[in-house]
């Protein structure tokens, strides 16, 4: 299983063009799955059991020039569908997602989008294709 997780994160190293922020991030993606709480990023540095310049670290991660989101997604998407466990329709890739009636978190956070939708039937399938996000 470590093995697994090992070579998950390691084909995200080409999306960082430093070692160190390719480190961070997978100190959060380790934060997200290890840690019991999840109030931000005091939850990874309680996790690690990191202090002021660990949270300042984390922080900036966000604003490194070093990585690129897009790049990011595009890696996520290469990822996912490499696992052959993807169900796939006319050569796209149907992703089915829960939401909630009421957001709980980032009511305030620059790019967070919440839809509404006041549907009867709880589940909803999404269907993107890697050329919608730019990634071909």
């Amino acid at each position: 299983m470590l093995t697994y997780f090992y070579k998950a994160l390691y084909s995200f190293r080409s999306v960082f063009s430093h070692h160190s922020t390719w480190l961070i991030f997978c100190m959060m993606i380790i934060g997200f799955i290890g840690t019991s709480e999840m109030v931000g990023v005091t939850s990874f540095c309680r996790f690690f059991g990191l202090g002021e310049s660990g949270y300042k670290t984390f922080l900036h991660f966000f604003r490194y020039s070093t990585w690129s989101l897009e790049l990011l997604v595009c890696q996520w998407t290469t990822f996912v569908l490499a696992q052959n466990e993807t169900v796939m329709i006319q050569g796209r890739a149907v992703l089915t997602g829960d939401h909630t009636y009421v957001p709980k978190d980032g009511r305030m956070m620059p790019g967070v989008v919440t839809i509404h939708q006041n549907l009867r039937n709880p589940i909803k399938a999404i269907i993107f294709s890697r050329s919608l996000l730019g990634c071909d």
